[in-house]
């Protein structure tokens, strides 16, 4: 039996990838919320599915009872070296244009995919950090590195975020953030995520684009930066400028955070179908 658990920072926006493997994902851009076919979930779950495939590799996975499981979630990447230490910042917008029951739908998406990433969250391996945005000065830190040391304490802290309703979306404030909670607390030796989800543009704070790329392009380590860009609005080139290269890998375009939810969950059901455990 195995267990899968883990999570990271992504803006989406449409896009094609070649996933490999013979399969080759279509583009999505600019569709209205009419327009998009349901196989369009099933284009971004095959997109997430590989990218979490190919990030972690193969990890011996420590459920919060102890039990250590063997985890190799694709055997393609079997002899890739093991990496056990990651540190993930979400970041949420929580400005006004989400409203209050998307923002649920949000929670609810984060803590899907937290529990999607195969790591054994503990101070000593995966950790994660998150920090909610809107204003200028509703830039908050929800928490640290440090305050969290198992998945299921994660997942807690994530559902008691509480809604901003913030007339502004500050991106580039929320993405400085992040940038210094890698410089002061990160680990030089653990592989660096940041995960933003989104509902549209930044209308505040400078080009969000600047400490993107001086994140993913650090003497410390490189950051990998992935959007989910939930909105029938997205502003594809500041999106595509934010996340890391090719934006077609890393960049998730959707309609709601409804869909967005059930995208972790198409990706849930590939993994319980190799006998990967999820937990609910």
């Amino acid at each position: 039996m195995k267990l899968f658990t883990s999570s990271l920072v992504v803006l989406f926006a449409a896009a094609a990838v070649d996933l490999g493997h013979g399969s080759i994902v279509a583009q999505v851009f600019g569709r209205s919320a009419a327009a998009v076919p349901r196989d369009s979930i099933e284009v971004n779950a095959a997109k997430l599915d590989h990218f979490l495939m190919t990030s972690f590799g193969n990890e011996e996975v420590i459920d919060e009872e102890g039990l250590v499981m063997s985890y190799s979630y694709n055997p393609e990447f079997d002899e890739k070296p093991m990496q056990k230490m990651h540190d993930i910042i979400l970041l949420l917008d929580s400005s006004g244009s989400i409203g209050a029951d998307d923002f649920l739908k949000a929670i609810q998406f984060l803590a899907n995919f937290v529990n999607l990433i195969p790591s054994t969250i503990s101070p000593a391996n995966t950790r994660f950090a998150c920090i909610s945005f809107s204003e200028a000065d509703k830039i908050i830190t929800e928490f640290n590195f440090h305050d969290h040391s198992n998945r299921s304490s994660v997942v807690k802290a994530i559902q008691r975020i509480t809604y901003q309703d913030g007339a502004s979306t500050h991106t580039t404030k929320a993405l400085r953030r992040a940038q210094a909670l890698f410089a002061s607390n990160g680990r030089d030796n653990a592989k660096k995520f940041v995960f933003m989800a989104t509902d549209g543009r930044s209308n505040g704070g400078g080009n969000p684009a600047v400490p993107a790329n001086e994140m993913k392009n650090t003497d410390r380590g490189d950051v990998q930066i992935d959007v989910f860009a939930v909105s029938d609005n997205v502003n594809k080139q500041e999106i595509d400028a934010i996340a890391s290269s090719p934006p077609s890998q890393h960049v998730y375009d959707v309609e709601t955070f409804a869909d967005a939810t059930n995208i972790t969950e198409n990706v849930r059901g590939k993994m319980e179908a190799r006998g990967i455990m999820i937990p609910h």
